[in-house]
């Protein structure tokens, strides 16, 4: 949405009329904004928002750098570490279309498509991605966990899926290797993804012996998780229960500890003392600082390793009528950058907390990424119809396991036609064969010292063939066929060409006006028409005139002819009733001049 600002100015000196100008002050996302990360120049935030749009905002001057516009609305964002050295976002539209993005020139020049794949046919649950850029996790509403691998910002693929017990609640990398997940029914799943260039099946989906998944309960199910630095073997992580509570947790740091959902329940580490208003808006952490946004608009600072020493800094930033904040991210200068519902974006000071990490290449990098020139975007429009990656997998291993079935089939009728061969019959065919071999062996013999022969003795490819009657029939009936084919085609281009002018001399060339429309390229389907209208034939206008009033005409004599409206006299006599002096008229004509006059 554009915000404007107007200014009264003094009436115009020859209209008297006051004048108002409009100025343009900003250019806003229109709706919820859903996702929130920073930008590889350390001074600027990429945002997504339900109008489809992706914009970076810069930090110094809180002014728009530049905006994409997408086709679906976007529900989810997430962001490699700008400590890492990568400057890979991702985001993910209602529509199920996940895009990966090289956003390494910062605020300098919007990011560019990496990948664009549709992996399910609606919003995803939860989305994350590793510190280092290579592996992005995205959780489907039918409780498959996809992954999209990426060798460098400007190359990414999709790896296949693997499924989760439940559906999911929340993601987080707590290594590299290591995926937590959070799912409905109170349990903590790791993931540990497939190795780099590891290749699915047909079908995409992922072996668990490729992927290898465990499970444990806790005590209570978690919206929003967190893992907290310097813990890799056991990972610890922070996490918002649903009950509002700040938790850490300890996982198992050995196999048989995870005891999925028959097993004692995991306890809390330690649950803060105070609690979120209404948890959902997003959880980070940078050291031991630990920070939150709620759907009641409040972002809070809390002290402690994973919040447990309770809220240190409370500030409310969106409007919790509206839902408050829907994501949440660090970025330099220890502040805090949040997505709101009620489609404002705010950076907000975070005393205490770390300042976040930037490596240095990608500071130098920003520069030449934005110098560089746009490359061509092979983008396309998020339609409600588009088949998703795994259907388009299902559907070629459908085929080729058909065909290979076909194969085999094949093979077994063939082993059958052996068996049920005579001796007899089976020498014969196989000495028929060697015949054949040994015929086609002596010809490409033929042909290939032809082709090696000197220029004087080459003969020409056509006068090797064996049987030239044999070839001028089959030329002969090929075209015969083809001059049948031309004949039909050309009297059905006959026809549609004559169908074609009469429709056109009877609709088109009538017009005054040709219809015409104006379709919208992003919005498939709407269309806005003008009026036709038909060329005026004052001839045929005024033929049809006369003939109305003729039929007027004829209906009124039929009416006054009806005995009971006198109709026994001739209404439209013009019989002239002439005097009697002027039928003496003499060949005088002073006379029959005056004779006239009387008469008129």
């Amino acid at each position: 949405a554009e915000a404007i600002q107007t200014r009264r100015t003094p009436r115009h000196s020859i209209t008297g009329v006051d004048t108002i100008d409009v100025f343009k002050v900003g250019d806003f996302h229109a709706g919820a904004v859903t996702g929130v990360a920073p930008l590889a120049d350390g001074a600027s935030v990429a945002t997504c928002g339900v109008d489809g749009t992706l914009r970076g905002w810069d930090l110094r001057t809180g002014t728009l750098a530049w905006k994409r516009t997408l086709s679906s609305p976007q529900t989810a964002m997430a962001a490699a570490s700008l400590a890492s050295g990568s400057a890979v976002l991702a985001v993910a539209s209602k529509t199920g279309v996940v895009r990966v993005f090289d956003a390494g020139a910062g605020a300098g020049a919007p990011p560019r498509l990496t990948l664009r794949a549709r992996l399910m046919s609606s919003a995803p649950d939860a989305m994350a991605m590793n510190a280092s850029g290579t592996i992005l996790a995205i959780a489907a509403p039918n409780c498959s966990c996809w992954f999209v691998e990426m060798a460098s910002a400007s190359a990414a693929r999709v790896v296949g899926y693997m499924t989760l017990p439940a559906r999911a609640l929340a993601m987080a990398f707590s290594s590299d290797m290591k995926l937590i997940v959070s799912v409905v029914g109170s349990e903590v799943c790791a993931v540990t993804p497939p190795v780099a260039g590891f290749i699915a099946p047909a079908g995409l989906a992922i072996p668990p012996r490729d992927a290898r998944l465990q499970t444990v309960l806790v005590d209570t199910p978690l919206v929003a998780i967190v893992a907290l630095a310097g813990f890799t073997d056991a990972p610890v992580i922070a996490a918002v229960g649903a009950d509002r509570t700040i938790r850490t947790y300890a996982l198992p740091d050995e196999d048989p500890l995870w005891t999925g959902k028959r097993g004692k329940a995991l306890k809390a580490k330690t649950i803060a003392p105070d609690g979120m208003g209404k948890p959902g808006g997003g959880l980070v952490v940078n050291g031991d600082v630990l920070a939150t946004a709620g759907n009641d608009g409040g972002v809070a600072v809390w002290e402690g390793a994973g919040g447990s020493g309770g809220a240190k800094r409370t500030r409310m930033v969106h409007d919790s009528t509206q839902g408050g904040a829907a994501a949440l991210t660090l970025v330099p200068g220890g502040r805090l950058a949040t997505a709101g519902s009620d489609g404002a974006v705010v950076v907000t000071s975070a005393p205490g907390m770390p300042e976040l990490v930037v490596d240095p290449t990608l500071l130098g990098a920003c520069a030449d990424k934005a110098a560089a020139a746009p490359a061509a975007d092979l983008d396309n429009y998020d339609a409600d119809d588009e088949p998703t990656v795994g259907a388009l997998a299902m559907s070629a291993h459908a085929v080729s396991a058909a065909n290979a079935n076909a194969a085999a089939d094949a093979d077994a009728a063939a082993a059958e036609a052996e068996a049920a061969l005579s001796p007899e019959a089976a020498l014969a065919r196989d000495a028929t064969a060697a015949k054949i071999a040994d015929l086609r062996k002596r010809l490409e013999d033929t042909i290939l010292r032809n082709e090696t022969a000197d220029e004087r003795e080459k003969i020409p490819r056509g006068d090797l063939l064996v049987d030239q009657e044999f070839r001028a029939q089959l030329v002969a009936e090929g075209e015969k066929r083809v001059a049948e084919v031309r004949r039909g085609v050309v009297m059905e281009n006959l026809r549609r060409d004559y169908a074609a002018s009469k429709i056109k001399e009877e609709c088109w060339d009538t017009m005054e006006v040709h219809g015409s429309a104006v379709v919208a390229f992003k919005t498939p389907g709407l269309a806005v028409n003008n009026y036709p209208l038909k060329k005026e034939d004052r001839a045929a206008k005024m033929a049809a005139r006369v003939a109305f009033l003729r039929r007027v005409e004829m209906a009124e004599e039929e009416f006054l002819a009806r005995p009971e409206n006198g109709g026994g006299e001739d209404i439209f006599s013009l019989k002239i009733e002439v005097p009697k002096e002027a039928e003496e008229v003499v060949d005088d004509p002073a006379a029959a001049a005056a004779a006239t006059a009387a008469i008129e």
